[in-house]
């Protein structure tokens, strides 16, 4: 956390504590995803960037971002150490990884997620995983992964959110629904959101990115909270996406199926 100057009206000077919201996107970069899928992934965080800053205003919050990568293995493609959001900038990712190392990606999280690291005090972090296929590594380890993950302090008051990128079946739609907070898939009902073209996927990262991150600062919760809900998300909001909002989309047609 970190604390700021204030001057409320009567000219009284006094310190505001703000606390800090970890913000990690998990992107799949195997070779299924070159093309469309990963260009559409990179418009979308770069496009909705300035919407998660003006977030950090509005809610008085430091919002923190990073991002891992996992193909043939897993990594940061920003990081390890965050970056405030103000000076965070999306490199373009391409994705040529033969594999789908989810469980590696998850591990890697999990250690990002330990309590030296994100503190006590502080707002749920917020967790995006985007994939299109099936995890390489094998099931017992990502099991394993998950287990880890829900184990966590901060693992279980996080808010995690699974994309599925292309048509039914095209990915492991049972392990994705595994990555989902366990309070936002029995409270909420949320599952794996489903992005089988360029406008959907360009809008799922919109909605859940920016409702996430709002819901996240907005919420009071922290590790001395017992609320088996944390954070509230408006999942039918977030589910019922069926197209390409306004804007540019890059130069992708909002209508081509992955």
């Amino acid at each position: 956390m970190s604390a700021n100057i204030q001057i409320d009206d009567d000219g009284i000077v006094g310190e505001t504590v703000r606390r800090t919201l970890h913000f990690i996107w998990v992107v799949d970069e195997s070779a299924s995803m070159s093309g469309q899928k990963i260009q559409a992934v990179n418009h979308a965080i770069k496009s909705v960037l300035p919407d998660i800053r003006k977030i950090e205003d509005g809610e008085r919050v430091n919002i923190l971002m990073r991002a891992i990568k996992f193909g043939d293995k897993a990594g940061w493609h920003v990081g390890p150490t965050p970056v405030p959001i103000k000076q965070f900038n999306w490199k373009d990712m391409d994705a040529r990884g033969g594999s789908t190392s989810t469980a590696q990606a998850i591990e890697l999280l999990v250690g990002e997620l330990a309590l030296d690291k994100i503190g006590r005090r502080n707002v749920p972090p917020v967790v995006i995983l985007l994939s299109d296929g099936y995890c390489t590594d094998p099931e017992s380890r990502y099991n394993q992964a998950i287990d880890a993950l829900d184990k966590l302090p901060w693992g279980v008051k996080a808010v995690r959110i699974a994309i599925g990128i292309g048509p039914d079946g095209s990915y492991n739609k049972a392990q994705l629904d595994q990555f989902i907070s366990p309070y936002l898939r029995k409270e909420a009902h949320l599952e794996t959101l489903p992005a089988p073209d360029v406008g959907r996927l360009v809008e799922h990262i919109k909605v859940v990115s920016t409702q996430a991150a709002s819901a996240s600062a907005s919420s009071k919760s922290n590790l001395q909270d017992n609320n088996p809900v944390p954070v509230q998300i408006d999942a039918k909001s977030v589910q019922s996406v069926t197209g390409p909002g306004s804007g540019n989309l890059g130069g992708l047609d909002p209508n081509d199926v992955f």
